[in-house]
């Protein structure tokens, strides 16, 4: 295949010509968990590669870890009562990615108020 940058389009946009875009081989790398992911060799146009790794994602509803709603309430209620969570390194690997950003966030939030507390009180 040429290269099929447009020449009037400085900025470089990808054109495919209507003759290239009948099949192409490719790899499509499908993300399951942190470090992990499924690798399929397909071959289809532009825009079937595009369908193949939308379905293949929306399939995998998979999640690797997650605590249970009761196990995280009981995590977050430990942490703000005494700011800190027994066994907390465990706990936060058993979390799913939506957890461990809404229990960083929750820390953050811990650190900016005591924070201003002491500014206050000087």
């Amino acid at each position: 295949m040429k290269d099929h940058f447009d020449k009037e389009n400085p900025e470089g946009i990808y054109r495919i010509p209507q003759e290239d875009a009948t099949s192409y081989k490719a790899t499509l790398h499908v993300p399951i968990e942190q470090y992990g992911f499924i690798a399929i060799e397909c071959e289809n146009t532009p825009t079937g590669l595009v369908e193949a790794y939308r379905a293949i994602a929306a399939a995998n509803t998979t999640v690797v870890n997650q605590l249970p709603a009761k196990e995280f309430n009981a995590a977050i209620d430990e942490y703000l009562l005494t700011n800190a969570l027994k066994g907390g390194v465990e706990i936060y690997y058993r979390m799913s990615p939506q957890q461990q950003f809404t229990f960083q966030e929750i820390k953050k939030s811990l650190k900016r108020i005591k924070s201003r507390e002491t500014n206050v009180e000087e």
